[in-house]
């Protein structure tokens, strides 16, 4: 999943679910389940965080006897964001103890390929639970009980960035999504491309080319057109493709042992 995907995400998520409160939060393996409610509404955040796919999506899908981190039921969710185009999103929470104290809480999903991880901040930003042991950059001291460090980009201009003219070398964009990019730009030019591909990450609009891959703004070939609601369905596909795939592989692997 691409930065620019994990950043509309995220938009979409601050736009529809603030002041939602949390129900539950579950892990299954590397499935994460946030369920939250706005009474009578409740609906399901699930977080696929598996080194050979990631994925998150909305549903009405849900199991509230998973129900891993008790002390975060009934918190609140203040904010959803994406640091500058990253794949990385943190959904801030809060609630108030019996005592009136205000706790704070936060949530990190990161979205890297081979090295996705799901983390729970106390309101220091200390790490009080890590899904797994592997992260991205490991100049991070990744511990419980230590502070959150963000990951370090290897790129440090973006779409925000003035007189900078290459897509490949942009936060947000990985090869995929820079040579639709710079089919825009063929087409219509680098300023209007740029304007394009801006507009489109403030809209709920996701796009699949001719290669089933997703793509946050409108390329100039695609076959459909989704909506943030339909993502459901995309990555299910997905996943049924990939467990279809590893079955697969493990009876020719099986087969090419009785040889």
């Amino acid at each position: 999943m691409d930065g620019l995907t994990v950043y509309k995400i995220s938009k979409i998520l601050k736009q529809n679910i603030i002041n939602y409160s949390i129900k539950t939060i579950g892990v299954v393996n590397n499935n994460v389940q946030v369920v939250f409610y706005k009474h009578p509404i409740y609906n399901s955040l699930h977080i696929l965080l598996n080194p050979q796919l990631v994925a998150i999506y909305v549903d009405n899908v849900f199991n509230s006897e998973n129900n891993k981190f008790k002390f975060l039921n009934n918190t609140c969710i203040k904010d959803v964001n994406c640091s500058d185009f990253e794949r990385v999103i943190f959904i801030d929470l809060f609630k108030y103890r019996s005592s009136g104290r205000k706790i704070m809480y936060k949530l990190v999903f990161e979205f890297f390929s081979k090295y996705p991880n799901f983390y729970i901040l106390d309101e220091e930003d200390k790490i009080i639970y890590m899904l797994n042991n592997h992260y991205l950059d490991k100049s991070r001291k990744i511990e419980l009980g230590e502070y959150y460090v963000n990951v370090k980009s290897n790129k440090s201009k973006s779409l925000r960035s003035d007189n900078f003219y290459d897509f490949k070398k942009m936060k947000g964009f990985y090869s995929v999504t820079a040579l639709h990019a710079l089919e825009l730009v063929n087409n219509i030019g680098f300023d209007k491309a740029k304007e394009n591909i801006i507009n489109s990450l403030e809209n709920d609009y996701f796009y699949i080319d001719l290669d089933d891959r997703l793509i946050p703004f409108e390329p100039i070939d695609y076959k459909k057109a989704i909506t943030f609601e339909e993502l459901e369905n995309y990555y299910k596909e997905k996943v049924d493709k990939k467990l279809l795939h590893d079955q697969k592989k493990k009876l020719l692997s099986f087969f090419d042992r009785q040889e």
